[in-house]
């Protein structure tokens, strides 16, 4: 996934093949409890894979296999995992996908830990 695309909005076809499959985006009460009925909060959540894939790839790429970092002496991935800690979504994604991506994972557990980067919930 580009950064572009990250930004592309989830289309109706995405929500419905969460419906059809929720296995394949989460634990399945988590979605029946907690985004089955709310198509904005299940948007918000696939979104939020299509992040957590681009960031996790790009980490794994920027330090795994020493690439050059596009933004020098920003640490932009930091940056942008430590901003999305306090999304609710974010977090469901980091705990469900975080078997595939046990690299990246490990890092943002390390930011979790962090108690000055654990932001307030966005409402």
């Amino acid at each position: 996934m580009t950064y572009w695309r990250t930004l592309d909005p989830v289309p109706d076809e995405a929500l419905e093949q969460l419906a059809c499959y929720p296995d394949d985006y989460m634990d399945k009460s988590i979605y029946e409890g907690k985004y089955k009925a709310d198509r904005e909060a299940s948007r918000k959540y696939i979104f939020m894979v299509h992040v957590y894939e681009f960031l996790a790839f790009s980490y794994y790429g920027v330090r795994r296999h020493e690439l050059p970092d596009p933004f020098p002496g920003l640490d932009w991935i930091k940056m942008w995992t430590r901003d999305l800690l306090k999304e609710e979504e974010f977090l469901d994604v980091h705990r469900y996908q975080r078997r595939f991506y046990s690299y990246f994972a490990t890092f943002v557990d390390e930011l979790l830990a962090i108690p000055a980067l654990r932001l307030p919930q966005c409402s």
